[in-house]
């Protein structure tokens, strides 16, 4: 019972995030908050890697091993795109 009242909720999340997928509105607002933030995360990003001594182009290849947030790696798709 509690196996199916969670597939039930994991469905009910899924329907709710596919509609917000569809929302225009929605969709602008994600895409000016990203760029609002897209320095301050590239800033953050460099500061991370300086201090943990790998190059951006280190991290890069780690992002490619699958081993970056999901955050990390719209920071850096988006730093690689504006070079």
């Amino acid at each position: 019972m509690k196996e199916r009242l969670r597939i039930l909720r994991e469905r009910e999340i899924d329907a709710a995030i596919a509609e917000i997928s569809n929302d225009a509105d929605y969709q602008q607002d994600a895409i000016r908050m990203a760029r609002e933030f897209e320095r301050s995360d590239w800033d953050a990003f460099r500061t991370e890697c300086e201090t943990s001594g790998r190059t951006t182009n280190e991290k890069a290849s780690t992002a490619k091993a699958g081993h970056l947030s999901i955050r990390e790696r719209s920071i850096l798709s988006r730093s690689n795109k504006s070079n």
